[in-house]
């Protein structure tokens, strides 16, 4: 399983590219894989000390990209 801060990168890429495809007034690219990314940040977290808003704020932040 992969750690939290290379998820949290790919997760910002994604994001990035929203904002462009959006910017660019172009198709915006499907959820599926941020949806996996989150859960697999869930996953790996759930074995860690985190703390409890980080998925939530993560979230919202991807969803001011759409």
């Amino acid at each position: 399983m992969r750690d939290i801060e290379t998820i949290d990168g790919e997760l910002r890429l994604l994001a990035r590219e929203w904002r462009a495809a959006r910017h660019l007034n172009l198709r915006t690219p499907s959820t599926a894989r941020i949806d996996q990314l989150l859960d697999e940040r869930a996953a790996t977290s759930a074995g860690q000390r985190t703390n409890s808003s980080t998925i939530e704020t993560m979230t919202a932040r991807l969803a001011n990209c759409s």
